[in-house]
């Protein structure tokens, strides 16, 4: 077997990382952050964040698929059922 860089975890129950803990904790810190104003308060404050990311600005620039495109490029379900 090849080599891993990863350390391995003694113990299988024990996670080496939670990322579901994570994102629970990143949710409440900006929860905490826009608690307590207006609903538009909280919205505009979601919006400055979602800006700063990195993927929220490669989804902005991302062209729309149109319900054409999407529906040639899948096959509908029986077709599959019969195909598989």
């Amino acid at each position: 077997m090849p080599k891993t860089n990863k350390p391995k975890n003694e113990d299988p129950t024990i996670k080496a990382f939670d990322c579901v803990e994570m994102k629970r904790r990143a949710q409440q810190e900006i929860l905490e952050e826009i608690e307590g104003g207006s609903f538009r308060d909280e919205l505009e404050a979601i919006h400055k964040l979602a800006e700063k990311s990195p993927l929220w600005k490669k989804l902005r620039k991302r062209k729309p698929a149109t319900a054409k495109k999407t529906a040639k490029k899948t096959k509908p379900a029986a077709k599959r059922r019969k195909a598989g």
